[in-house]
C-alpha cells in the first residue's frame, strides 16, 4: 500500500515515525516541497502489514466459521468477548479527529476521521482508500472491529498511537492508580 503523507516537515517526521513503529516500511521516498507560496511538503510511504496481522482472522469471520460448524455458543462467545474486548479499550470510544487506519490485505486499505454524528456518537468518514467505492456514508467504528478485525486497525490520537502495533501511549491512570502515584 502507498501512503502519501503532506504537512509541515516535522509533522511527516512525526508520522512517519508511528508508521515505522506500526508497519512494515517497504520504500520511503525523500520530502517533496510543495509549489511556492507553501510551505508543505510530502512523502510517499510504501506500507504492508506485518504477516501476523495479515493472517489473524476478524471476529465476524470466526463467528461464521463457528455458525457453520453449528456451534451457537461458540459464535455468541466470539462475538461477546470481541464486544467486551472493545469496550475495555481505554481509549474507546472514539473523540473527534481520532485517526483510524485499516489495512485488511495487500491491496485494500482505508484511512478514516472520527467525527461526532448527528446525535453525538463518532463515526467514521473515509478519508482515503485504495478502492474509490470504499468512500461511503460514515460508519461506526464498532463495524469496522468486529468486519475487519482489531489485528488489521490502528487508532491514532494526537499523533500517538493508541491502539495497533505498537502501543506508543499508556492508558491515562484511573482514581486508585493516581492516588497510588
Amino acid at each position: 500500500m502507498r501512503i502519501r503523507l503532506r504537512d509541515t516537515p516535522d509533522k511527516i517526521q512525526a508520522f512517519a515515525e508511528v508508521f515505522r513503529k506500526t508497519f512494515v516500511i517497504l520504500d520511503e521516498s525523500t520530502d517533496y516541497l510543495d509549489r511556492a507560496p507553501s510551505n508543505l511538503v510530502h512523502r510517499y510511504l510504501e506500507i504492508e502489514l506485518t504477516p501476523e496481522i495479515a493472517a489473524t482472522p476478524s471476529p465476524l469471520a470466526l463467528a461464521t466459521d463457528a455458525k457453520h460448524s453449528r456451534d451457537l455458543l461458540g459464535e455468541i462467545s466470539i462475538l461477546t468477548d470481541a464486544d467486551k474486548l472493545l469496550n475495555s479499550q481505554w481509549w474507546y470510544p472514539l473523540q473527534n479527529g481520532d485517526v483510524v487506519l485499516m489495512a485488511a490485505y495487500d491491496d485494500l486499505a482505508t484511512t478514516y476521521l472520527a467525527e461526532p454524528d448527528e446525535y453525538g456518537d463518532h463515526v467514521l468518514r473515509c478519508v482515503s482508500a485504495v478502492y474509490e467505492s470504499s468512500f461511503h456514508e460514515p460508519i461506526p467504528f464498532y463495524d469496522l472491529w468486529f468486519e475487519a478485525g482489531p489485528a488489521t486497525l490502528t487508532v491514532i490520537r494526537a499523533g500517538a498511537t493508541v491502539f495497533g502495533r505498537p502501543t506508543t501511549r499508556q492508558a491515562p491512570a484511573t482514581g486508585s492508580e493516581a492516588a497510588k502515584a
